[in-house]
């Protein structure tokens, strides 16, 4: 019995105890959840923002977009409009500077202008022309 008391004692005694205040660092806290991992490719960087205030802190714009309207952030390339062979030579992707454009024919691409996927862009690989592949 007077270990059942002893034990709610120190049971009561540590309800009461209270954390350093060193232990809870909120500006911490609150610079992980707003912020962006700029070691990411950029699409990842774009998909991993949550809220508008911290996608256009980042530069981009907060809007809806594809058949379900998906709120997302699009962030801007910084090599927009540079001729490209591959997608590898941009930050978001090498596309065909028309539509007008056969599969599997020779030709020269542009780096996409932003992180906004929602279209159906024709995508080059190695000087030719991909399928052309809708995301909604």
């Amino acid at each position: 019995m007077r270990l059942l008391v002893f034990v709610f004692t120190l049971t009561l005694a540590a309800c009461g105890a209270r954390p350093n205040e060193d232990f809870i660092d909120i500006e911490a806290i609150q610079s992980l959840e707003q912020g962006v991992d700029h070691d990411l490719p950029l699409i990842a960087q774009a998909y991993s923002i949550k809220s508008s205030e911290l996608c256009e802190k980042e530069g981009g714009t907060w809007k809806q977009n594809g058949s379900k309207q998906s709120t997302i952030c699009v962030l801007p390339a910084i090599d927009a409009g540079n001729v490209c062979s591959d997608s590898s030579q941009c930050t978001v992707a090498c596309v065909a500077k028309s539509d007008n454009v056969t599969a599997g024919t020779n030709v020269e691409g542009m780096c996409l202008e932003s992180t906004d996927l929602f279209n159906c862009p024709i995508y080059v690989s190695k000087g030719v022309a991909e399928q052309s592949m809708c995301a909604n």
